[in-house]
Order: C-alpha cells, then structure tokens, then sequence
C-alpha cells in the first residue's frame, strides 16, 4: 500500500492532539487519534482543580476553534481564565465531539512500540518510504495500525525527565527497593 494514502496517527488527545486533528481536517487528511485515558484530555482532568495562568485566548486554537464554530458552540470570554476542567467541559469535550473528529478517537489505547513496516534495527535502505506500524494496547488485547505519519502529543504530565545533570536519575531520585 502506498503510504500517502494512509491515515495520519495521532496519539495523545489533549488539547494539542485535538489541535492537530482539526488541522488535518481542515486539509482533507484522514487520521486516527489513541488517548491512553478513558476520554479526551484525561491528564488534564487530572489537575481540573487548577486555574490556568493564561486567558483563553492563548489556549484555544485557531483551526479548532473553526471547526467549533460551525457548531452550536459558544466561545468563551477569550481575556477571562479558567480552570482545567472549565478548558476540558468547554473546549476538549466540545472538539472531541464534533462529527468530524469524534469517529476517529479511540480511547484507553495506549501505543506500545511504533515501528516501519518490515524493517529491523539491520535494515535502512527504504526506511523513508515504509508506512509506521503503530502497536497499540486496547484494554486486553494488542491491535496493529499502518501510519503514513506519527504526530507525537502525548505530551510530558506522566512522564516526567530526571532530575539529574545530562538527563540521568539524580542520587536518591527513585527509593530503593
């Protein structure tokens, strides 16, 4: 299968994910989006408690918003803030929900290993032409999914950097066993 009529893959359905799927839409491009949660914007859920620093005008995106529009959607008070949830119940879960978008999300699909079709670590020549080969862990079984592109927003909230120097785990960062 030539890989330019393959699906974009997505992972990680918050607000840049979401984002992102508005934009491929916007640019007839099929696509797929795995959120490892139960429902879109899950790691924010998590800190639905906090009040963003920024209005909603910095956190709304251009594209997506378009695609609201043409909805029953309301736009917030782009200079007034909110909290997590308040973005979530009025901005991801609208989105998310969008006729276009909605078909195209699989939730509590955590991707496991993304790879190139019939490469190994041996082999190069082609590597470029080759669709990616998304293995993706959905409750208790594993599914496979051709990509023609990987747009990585799974983002950092749950996978948190090291603290010591060059990337490394600092002295009694993880408690012994």
């Amino acid at each position: 299968m030539e890989t330019n009529k393959l699906l974009v893959a997505i992972i990680g359905a918050g607000a840049v994910g979401l984002a992102a799927a508005a934009h491929l839409i916007k640019r007839n491009q099929p696509f797929i989006l795995f959120e490892t949660g139960k429902t879109v914007g899950s790691n924010i859920l998590s800190w639905g408690h906090v009040k963003v620093f920024s209005p909603w005008k910095y956190n709304i995106d251009k594209v997506a918003e378009e695609l609201l529009l043409q909805t029953s959607w309301q736009s917030p008070d782009k200079d007034s803030s909110h909290t997590g949830k308040e973005f979530y119940d009025h901005y991801l879960k609208p989105l998310a929900n969008h006729p276009l978008v909605k078909p195209y999300i699989l939730t509590s699909s955590k991707e496991i290993a993304i790879n190139r079709k019939n490469m190994d670590k041996m082999k190069t020549s082609g590597r470029n032409n080759q669709a990616f080969v998304l293995y993706v862990e959905q409750g208790e079984k594993n599914t496979s999914f051709e990509a023609r592109a990987v747009i990585d927003a799974s983002g950092t909230w749950q996978n948190g950097n090291p603290l010591g120097s060059g990337g490394l785990l600092a002295l009694g960062e993880i408690a012994d066993p």
